[in-house]
């Protein structure tokens, strides 16, 4: 799973991530709410893992402005506050699980692995564009694509424009927006 962990603790977000690579997940780290909600809103993550009390942004804020802008990643809260109103907060916001700290790392990467499972990858998605067919499959949320999509991409976007007909530069923009208009549905 490609996963956003947003905690300002450095040696935990070492430990967390030299847990959960050798699973084959894709790590990505960030220390403030505002970063994070950033690189989220730029980027298709599977899941999001929250510490509350954070800089420039707390945990909770982020998690109501990821899920005003549809970000549709699963999330994680991970936090000091183990009270019952606190996880009822976090879940209420939208977060999928809540674990507070202290907490076992096996259990994290238990819950992380069971979040995976719960939540089955997204269907294919297609889009038609008069008589051409552009296609994504959203099974890696991480944004690859497969080479009969990159092969239909490139024919819709050198289509019609001797000019610009086979050209990197004309393809590599179509593609992009291609690709983030389908990833957001």
């Amino acid at each position: 799973m490609h996963i956003l962990v947003v905690e300002d603790d450095i040696p935990l977000t070492r430990q967390i991530s030299a847990a959960l690579m050798p699973d084959g997940h894709d790590v990505v780290v960030m220390h403030d709410g505002e970063a994070a909600l950033h690189a989220a809103a730029e980027s298709v993550f599977d899941l999001i893992v929250i510490d509350i009390g954070l800089p420039r942004m707390d945990g909770f804020e982020l998690l109501r402005r990821l899920r005003s802008l549809h970000v549709k990643s699963r999330v994680l809260m991970l936090t000091v506050r183990g009270e019952i109103k606190d996880r009822v907060t976090g879940l209420q916001l939208g977060a999928d699980d809540y674990l507070a700290k202290p907490f076992s790392m096996s259990e994290l990467v238990a819950r992380i692995s069971a979040l995976g499972r719960r939540y089955p990858e997204e269907p294919v998605v297609t889009l038609q564009v008069g008589a051409s067919l552009v296609a994504r499959s959203c099974a890696n949320a991480s944004g690859s694509t497969n080479t009969s999509t990159t092969q239909n991409l490139w024919k819709y976007s050198s289509a019609g424009s001797e000019k610009n007909s086979g050209s990197r530069k004309s393809f590599i923009p179509f593609a992009m927006s291609v690709i983030r208009f389908t990833s957001r549905y």
